[in-house]
């Protein structure tokens, strides 16, 4: 079983996501914002796998992504959005990013994301 976190600030993606990864077996926290992503890693919470949205309106997924690798180089991070542009797939990418995936998550994108990252 692996632990997965999923920061994004619309409620109903992250019950969405938080089912599929449960009904894949897997154990989920969520949180609407990167501050929570950051409180749970000081903390000492440790995830196989965070998906990390793009767009949020504090603090953007680039800015979270960039903030968490310079504390947690080894963490995996997979940023997830509705933007397609190729340009912010290479740029996630480049920060150290697993992967870059288009929203929606279906259970074949999810199963990719455990595999890539959890096995």
């Amino acid at each position: 079983m692996s632990k997965v976190l999923v920061i994004d600030d619309s409620t109903f993606t992250l019950q969405r996501h938080k089912n599929l990864f449960q009904g894949l077996g897997h154990e989920v926290k969520t949180g609407q914002s990167a501050y929570e992503a950051y409180k749970l890693l000081d903390e000492g919470q440790q995830f196989d796998v965070i998906l990390l949205d793009l767009i949020m309106p504090e603090e953007d997924g680039i800015s979270a992504l960039k903030n968490i690798k310079a504390k947690y180089p080894h963490q995996r991070i997979i940023v997830v959005s509705t933007e397609s542009e190729e340009k912010r797939k290479d740029e996630v990418l480049e920060l150290g990013a697993v992967d870059f995936i288009e929203k929606p998550l279906t259970n074949e994108k999810a199963e990719y994301i455990l595999k890539k990252c959890c096995e």
